[in-house]
C-alpha cells in the first residue's frame, strides 16, 4: 500500500504545489504590477470614473484606498471557497485514478459497479488537462478562483462525458478515448456536445461558431477572444468601459495589455475599419486624442502634419475631413478616453 499511497501524494501535489506557488508569489507580482502602475492623481481619476461615490473619501492617502479595494476584491479571501472545492474534488478524482490503475499491482479487483475502469480513464484524462492547463498558467501567472472552479467542473463532467461517448460508441476504443478527452479544453468539448446534440436534435446551427467581434484588435486572437467570453465580454462596447483593473485579475492579462486592448476598443466604436486608422498609426483612443490636440495645436508645423493625416485619412475611409474631426473629437472628450489619457504610461 506504500506505493499506492506516495504515489497519490505525488499526483495530488504536482495538481496543488503550482497553486500555492502562484498564492505566495504570482499573486503578489500581479498586485505589485498593478498598484504600482497609478500615481496619486490617476488613482483619483480612477475612483472618479468607476467608484465616483468612494472618489470623495479618498483624503490624503489615495494609493491606500486602492489597496484596500483591490485586496478587498481580488485578495486571497477570494480564493477561500474555490479552494475548498478544489481540494476535496481533486482528492477523490486521484484516489479513483491510482487505486484503478494499482489493482494489477495489488491483483485487487473493484466490483465494475463501485469503479468503472471508464471512471478511471475518464478522470485521468480530465487530471491531465486540469494539470496541464494549470502549469501553462503558473508559467503565465494566470491562476485565479474562476481557474479553480473551472478545474472542479472538469473532474466533475469528465464521468459523464466517458459514460456518453460509451453510449454512442459502443466499441472496445471507447477506454483510451476517455482519456483522451483531456487534451481538448472544456469549451471545446461543450461545443462539440452542442453540436451533437443541435444536429441530432434538429435544432439548427450552432451560432457560437462565429467569429468574435473581440478579435478585430490587435493582439486578441481566438484563444484571448475566448477567456473574455467566460467573463462576459464579447463585443467592443463592452470592453471599452469595462473597468481594466477588474478586467486584469479576472482574466489574468498583463495590465498594459489590457489598457491597449480597451483604447483599441475605444476607437473600434467610432471607426468601422481600423486596418485603416493603423495605416496612419491610429491604433486606439489615446492616438485619436493627440492627433485631435495637434489640430487644435497653435503651432502651424504641427497643426498643419495633423491636418495632412487627417485629409488622406478621411480619403482612405471615405468620409469627408470635417467628420473625421468631429469622429477625433468624439473620441477626444470620451470620458472613457480622458481617463486613460491621464494614466501614467
Amino acid at each position: 500500500m506504500l506505493v499506492a499511497y506516495s504515489a497519490w501524494t505525488l499526483v495530488v501535489l504536482l495538481a496543488v504545489l503550482p497553486i500555492a506557488h502562484h498564492m505566495m508569489f504570482g499573486r503578489s507580482e500581479r498586485r505589485r504590477e498593478i498598484l504600482d502602475f497609478f500615481d496619486d492623481d490617476s488613482i483619483k481619476e480612477y475612483f472618479k470614473r468607476f467608484y465616483h461615490a468612494q472618489s470623495d473619501t479618498l483624503g490624503n492617502n489615495p494609493r491606500g484606498q486602492l489597496s484596500t479595494l483591490y485586496d478587498r476584491r481580488f485578495g486571497l479571501r477570494s480564493f477561500i471557497l474555490p479552494v475548498i472545492v478544489y481540494l476535496p474534488t481533486l482528492a477523490l478524482a486521484v484516489t479513483a485514478i491510482v487505486y484503478l490503475a494499482m489493482q494489477p499491482v495489488f491483483g485487487v479487483a473493484f466490483p465494475s459497479n463501485v469503479l468503472n475502469p471508464l471512471v478511471g480513464y475518464a478522470l485521468a484524462g480530465a487530471y491531465l488537462w486540469v494539470v496541464s492547463d494549470l502549469l501553462a498558467r503558473w508559467r503565465q501567472r494566470d491562476i485565479g478562483p474562476s481557474a479553480l472552479f473551472s478545474w472542479t467542473f472538469r473532474f466533475v463532467i469528465s464521468v459523464p462525458l466517458a459514460m456518453t461517448l460509451a453510449a454512442v460508441l459502443k466499441d472496445q476504443f471507447v477506454p483510451p478515448l476517455a482519456f483522451l478527452l483531456g487534451v481538448f479544453p472544456t469549451s471545446t468539448l461543450l461545443l462539440f456536445l452542442r453540436r451533437q446534440a443541435a444536429q441530432r436534435l434538429k435544432l439548427g446551427d450552432d451560432v457560437e461558431s462565429s467569429k468574435n467581434e473581440l478579435e478585430s484588435l490587435q493582439g486578441i486572437n481566438t484563444t484571448i477572444a475566448e477567456k473574455f467570453a467566460e467573463i462576459g465580454i464579447t463585443t467592443l462596447v463592452q470592453l471599452a468601459y469595462e473597468d481594466p483593473i477588474q478586467l486584469a485579475m479576472r482574466l489574468s492579462l498583463p495590465f498594459i495589455f489590457i489598457l491597449d486592448v480597451v483604447a483599441q476598443a475605444l476607437a473600434g466604436l467610432y471607426f468601422k475599419d481600423l486596418e485603416i486608422t493603423r495605416r496612419y498609426s491610429i491604433r486606439g483612443a489615446i492616438e485619436s486624442f493627440f492627433l485631435y490636440e495637434q489640430l487644435k495645436s497653435e503651432d502651424g508645423a504641427k497643426k498643419a502634419q495633423a491636418e495632412k493625416v487627417r485629409d488622406d485619412m478621411a480619403a482612405d475611409l471615405k468620409i469627408s475631413p470635417q467628420t473625421l474631426e468631429i469622429i477625433l473629437m468624439e473620441i477626444a472628450e470620451d470620458p472613457a478616453t480622458r481617463f486613460l489619457e491621464k494614466l501614467p504610461y
